[in-house]
């Protein structure tokens, strides 16, 4: 089943909300941080309100940002 949001996007399905929550929760450990934390940076950077509200032409960037998170990076 696809979802859309309010502007036609379509969203991730629920294989693909999987996986990003699996690597937020990798994320969070690898840059001990919170997952919390990596979930607002990734809602921020991909303008989503919630992670499941993430739009599927976000979902290729999404993870390949979670691989490539390094807080440094984000913070400053």
């Amino acid at each position: 089943m696809n979802y859309v949001n309010l502007y036609g996007d379509t969203l991730i399905n629920e294989y693909e909300l999987q996986s990003v929550r699996a690597l937020i929760m990798w994320a969070a450990e690898e840059n001990k941080i919170s997952e919390d934390t990596v979930r607002e940076i990734i809602k921020t950077k991909f303008d989503a309100d919630e992670i499941t509200k993430l739009r599927r032409r976000d979902y290729d960037d999404a993870i390949r940002f979670l691989v490539d998170l390094q807080l440094e990076m984000v913070l400053n």
